[in-house]
């Protein structure tokens, strides 16, 4: 099992990651259903994503898998009214269900944390559907804690 940082190759893969993560929240949000241009679109926005200092997407791959079987995509923000000042968005974070329970998230969720004290993150959050008892449990193990809606974790 490895992680790396995406590249163009890997567009495909990171927007049928995002689809799929689309779908499985449908319920939560109400949607009635994907843009039939979702995954251009997706496309588009990750291949702009490579190009910006602000953004960093990880795939996670397995040696005996043909491509990526994750992702995690991270939005670096700067809040300009509250303390910390320097934080990030986790987001995206998905995992092909045929290779799942095998600590990929983890060494994502590693790996982007790294690379937020690499760019001097003060805070990183993320959006969890609560009902997702494994991600819930994996992201508290981690060291992220419940802060209304959303998970957050100090960096560095």
């Amino acid at each position: 099992m490895s992680v790396r940082p995406a590249n163009e190759g890997d567009a495909e893969s990171v927007a049928q990651f995002i689809i799929a993560l689309a779908r499985l929240r449908e319920h939560v949000h109400f949607q009635r259903g994907l843009h039939p241009a979702a995954a251009s679109r997706i496309r588009e926005m990750f291949l702009k994503a490579l190009t910006r200092d602000d953004q960093a997407v990880f795939v996670a791959e397995e040696d005996d898998a043909a491509g990526a079987v994750g992702v995690q995509w991270i939005t670096r923000q700067r809040s300009l009214l509250v303390l910390p000042e320097h934080r990030a968005m986790l987001s995206h974070g998905y995992i092909d269900p045929a290779h799942r329970r095998r600590g990929h998230m983890r060494t994502l969720i590693e790996a982007s944390e790294a690379w937020l004290r690499q760019h001097d993150v003060e805070l990183a959050t993320m959006l969890v559907d609560p009902g997702n008892h494994a991600s819930m449990q994996t992201f508290h193990s981690l060291g992220y804690v419940q802060d209304g809606v959303s998970l957050r974790k100090r960096i560095g």
